[in-house]
């Protein structure tokens, strides 16, 4: 009759090889792991960041222009819309308005001067403050209408053309 060697009899190699393969198994793992969030941070993060800024940069211009655009009751009126529009586009790069990120673009660092003007408009002498906050309204102005064009030609090139 032939005995079935129970585990205890077993060689002790056959139990160091089972082991080491699951030590290797999970090195193997964590290494693959850590190398996907290595690639994903320095390769597919940056172009997701920078579509995402580019949409912000969109959308918060075209809420700024909304914002020239309305009907104003009063300088008043219209100060406050301009500013409104200002602080919403600011809070579509950062949310909680702590300044986490300095690299939102030239759009970001546009509203953040309007807002600044703004406040110092609010706070300081009404005719210097109002003089500021005007140029920096046209800044912005600068700085936006090349994006909303280029979101325009965009948008045309995207649709298809129209058959007869």
């Amino acid at each position: 009759m032939t005995e079935k060697k129970t585990k205890a009899e077993q060689p002790k190699s056959a139990e160091r090889k089972g082991s080491r393969a699951w030590i290797y198994a999970t090195v193997g793992v964590a290494v693959a792991l850590i190398g996907g969030v290595v690639f994903y941070g320095q390769v597919i993060y940056p172009e997701v960041r920078k579509e995402q800024i580019a949409k912000n940069d969109i959308i918060a211009c075209e809420g700024f222009y909304k914002a020239l655009r309305a009907e104003k009751k009063d300088v008043d009126d219209a100060f406050n819309q301009v500013l409104n529009a200002s602080d919403d586009a600011i809070e579509l790069y950062d949310p909680e308005f702590n300044d986490a990120d300095p690299n939102f673009g030239k759009v970001y660092e546009a509203f953040l001067r309007l807002s600044d003007a703004g406040i110092s408009a609010l706070s300081g002498d009404l005719v210097l403050g109002f003089e500021s906050f005007n140029r920096e309204i046209v800044r912005t102005e600068d700085v936006c209408y090349p994006i909303l064009v280029a979101a325009e030609r965009e948008k045309l090139r995207q649709s298809p053309a129209p058959t007869n």
